[in-house]
């Protein structure tokens, strides 16, 4: 009798990482940026878990999917250790954009978070095709995307035993994204990438 059932686990048989293993490895970073909505106010967070007070830009942007800048922001801010705290309020009755359309984005030092109006299936993702360059390496491959589009959950796989870098993120208009994998494979026929685009 064979049993079949939903795994919660987060790595394969063959001890390759699943999304969720990249996923939980970013949300357990010491430095996150955390955005809310209240009304009309978008809140943005600096949670700094470390025991050093950080200082530097913090740069938020909306951008349509396309790649054009609705509305930036840009200012420094010191973001004590050890501490949570509401560091950029933006007013966005007074910013026209289709909430289907953009995404926000907010950096700061090494730290990225990327935030939408509306929920996942209401978004109007371009078809757009993610262009990739693989280069052979001694450790592995080198693989370059790149879109003209923004592409949300972009994930890579192939039948190859290897670990990529980075996997399940999220590719930005017109920017390159390199993730190292390494394997022991020579070749690299069968990679797959896929994106909630194409659903």
């Amino acid at each position: 009798m064979n049993y079949k059932a939903v795994s919660w686990s987060s790595v394969d048989f063959f001890g390759n990482w699943k999304a969720l293993h990249y996923k939980a490895k970013r949300s357990f970073e010491n430095v996150l940026i955390s955005l809310e909505v209240e009304q009309d106010t978008l809140n943005i967070f600096l949670i700094n878990d470390t025991f050093e007070t950080k200082s530097g830009l913090l740069t938020t942007k909306i951008i349509t999917f396309l790649g054009d800048i609705v509305w930036e922001n840009s200012q420094e801010i010191i973001v004590k250790s050890d501490s949570s705290a509401i560091k950029q309020r933006i007013n966005l009755s007074g910013v026209l954009f289709n909430k289907n359309q953009v995404f926000i984005v907010s950096k700061f030092q090494e730290a990225e978070s990327i935030f939408y109006l509306v929920k996942p299936k209401k978004l109007e993702l371009p078809l757009k095709a993610i262009q990739k360059d693989v280069v052979k390496t001694d450790e592995g491959f080198i693989i370059t995307l790149s879109s003209k589009t923004f592409q949300k959950d972009v994930f890579l796989f192939c039948n190859e035993t290897g670990h990529f870098s980075d996997n399940y993120f999220n590719l930005l208009p017109h920017e390159r994204k390199q993730v190292v994998f390494k394997t022991k494979a020579t070749e690299l026929v069968d990679l797959q990438i896929i994106s909630l685009n194409d659903f």
